[in-house]
Formats: structure tokens, sequence, C-alpha cells
């Protein structure tokens, strides 16, 4: 008795023996996941029918299809490289912000972020940074800070480019809170 053959024996000088007699596998094993997981990251991680038809050329399983799609549900690559991409949010200017009159950085927000350990000559000091935000326009301005107690008479005691004196309005996150 021969070989249970599922490819029509019209196209059989068309294609090689192992098309012609493929190994049959089981409907839900292991070995089955292994090997398709094999086939698709040899081949870049291509698509469902792409897998299938390529495990196809020396196997057929028993409801491939399924198990192809079990198995890409699985693949973490699949799911990073088919993941939605996030979309940046951005919350409403205040209104007491919005002003065509004013210059930039008359109304902002202030935030501090550290401490960054950075060397001073031989000694190591905590610095930290003072992230000040145009209100009116979403511009963005970063200095050092050397002292948090006293933030910005440091600011002002290191030569800074920022313009303290044309500031209206500082809203800082921790005034917010309190």
């Amino acid at each position: 008795m021969g070989s249970v053959s599922p490819i029509f024996t019209l196209l059989a000088p068309l294609i090689s023996e192992e098309a012609k007699h493929p190994v049959i596998l089981p409907k839900a094993h292991h070995v089955i996941d292994l090997i398709i997981r094999h086939e698709r990251e040899a081949n870049a991680h291509v698509g469902k029918e792409h897998v299938l038809s390529l495990l196809r050329q020396k196997y057929w399983p028993i409801n491939g299809r399924s198990a192809v799609k079990r198995v890409l549900l699985s693949c973490v690559t699949r799911r990073r490289i088919a993941a939605r991409r996030g979309e940046q949010q951005m919350a409403d200017l205040p209104s007491d912000g919005i002003t065509a009159e004013k210059p930039p950085f008359t109304f902002v927000g202030v935030d501090l972020f550290g401490p960054f350990m950075v060397k001073h000559g031989r000694s190591v000091v905590k610095r930290y940074g003072c992230l000040f935000t145009c209100l009116v326009v979403r511009a963005v301005h970063i200095e050092v800070v050397c002292l948090l107690m006293h933030f910005r008479d440091s600011l002002v005691d290191e030569g800074s480019q920022f313009r303290y004196d044309e500031i209206m309005q500082l809203i800082s996150e921790q005034a917010i809170k309190n």
C-alpha cells in the first residue's frame, strides 16, 4: 500500500519528492510548534499563509492553518511588530496662559528632577535639573540647579540664560498638589 498524498497527481512532475510525499503531522504536538517557529524565524517572521505554504513543502500538518495561527498568536516578535503605535496626548493649555501679546515664557510651568551625581574637580556633587515649560507655545528650557532649597537664587547666580524678570505667573506641580 502506498503513502497517503494530499497533492494531486497532475502536479507530480512539477514538484519535488518531498512535496509529493510530505510527512503528515498530528493536529497538536510540541514538535509541530517548534517546526512552525523555525520556519517563521528562518524566513524573517513572515505571515500565516506564507508559513503554511513553506510548511507544506515538506510536511502536511492536520489543521495546519489553525496550528500556524496558534503559534503566531504566541509569538512575541509578531506582537511587537503588530502593536498599535502610541499617540502623544497633550493636555489643554490653561486659559490664563493663552495670550498673544505677551512674549514666550511669560506664563511658565516649572518642575525639578534629579539628583544627578556630577564630578566637580576631584569631588562628586549633587546637581538637579529644572525644567521650565512655556504655557503659551509649549517651548521647554532646562537649567542645572546646585541647591534645591534656593533653586531660583542658584540659577541666577550661575549666569543663567533664562530671563526671570519677564515671568508673570509660575505654576508648579507641588503648588497644585498642596
